[in-house]
């Protein structure tokens, strides 16, 4: 292959990079002129704004966290921050927004669901499953587990409740996550040495101190589980008697007498109770 050949090739290869470079220029340009025509024409532009999955937190309040409003161009929203702002709302768990084209947003939410109240003077203070304060009200909410004994100043709307005593968070994480009894429950009382209970059957159950949580919490789902299979009305349970768990049934109750759980429903209860 001679020089003159040599350079007709170089030549050739130089022309189609030229071509392929003014392709991809060519392209850009032309995207760049189909984007600013879409966003003269207004194409992604805000028209209608819904919310969809509320059942308690307000859908104005939601458009109004999100700071979207009609008119705004979709290709400059930050969704990320919008999210978070929604999420700011108490009763809001999840948040994400969509666009559709014809100028729809949609506004999708997953609310916390409300599983007790604080009761405190007046107020009422809704919980989520988190233990997460997601509303204040002036009025109870049915068929919640009423709690009872909490500080006033550990009730903040849109805050976690916990305390300075690690035992104590503990017991009310592995209350509301232990739904086998927490379902069964009407009240619970909290003070600095004790916890109480009334179960939905009008039973009294007296849980003793913050120590041994997870031994407590298995027998009492034992107890129970005997107590409805049996069908048998009990009107007390202690779970620090002596010890061991022991119980006040209907027919004692006018005597005043204790029954011992252990013997009565053959539960395991190897471990003592007054040992941490």
């Amino acid at each position: 292959m001679n020089s003159s050949q040599i350079r007709r090739m170089k030549y050739a290869k130089k022309k189609k990079r030229n071509r392929f470079i003014k392709k991809i220029i060519l392209f850009i340009v032309l995207a760049i002129i189909t984007l600013f025509a879409l966003l003269k024409f207004g194409v992604f532009n805000v028209r209608t704004i819904s919310v969809t999955g509320t059942k308690i937190a307000s859908q104005e309040e939601i458009k109004k966290k999100s700071g979207i409003k009609v008119g705004d161009n979709y290709f400059f929203l930050t969704k990320k921050k919008r999210i978070n702002d929604i999420k700011t709302i108490p009763i809001v768990k999840t948040a994400s927004i969509s666009f559709s084209f014809g100028g729809y947003i949609d506004i999708d939410v997953v609310e916390r669901t409300p599983v007790a109240q604080i009761v405190d003077y007046t107020d009422y203070y809704i919980l989520d499953d988190e233990l997460k304060i997601i509303e204040v009200r002036n009025n109870p909410m049915q068929n919640l587990v009423e709690i009872v004994g909490v500080p006033s100043e550990k009730l903040k709307l849109g805050s976690f409740l916990t305390f300075e005593d690690s035992e104590k968070n503990k017991f009310l994480e592995d209350l509301f996550k232990r739904n086998s009894v927490f379902s069964l429950l009407k009240s619970v009382e909290l003070d600095d040495i004790g916890i109480y209970f009334v179960t939905k059957d009008n039973t009294d159950v007296d849980f003793g101190s913050y120590k041994n949580i997870d031994y407590k919490f298995d027998m009492l789902e034992k107890i129970l589980a005997d107590v409805k299979k049996e069908n048998k009305k009990v009107n007390e349970i202690y779970m620090e008697k002596d010890g061991n768990p022991m119980a006040v049934t209907e027919s004692e109750s006018s005597d005043d007498e204790t029954e011992d759980f252990n013997s009565n429903y053959n539960l395991n209860t190897s471990t003592n109770l007054e040992n941490d």
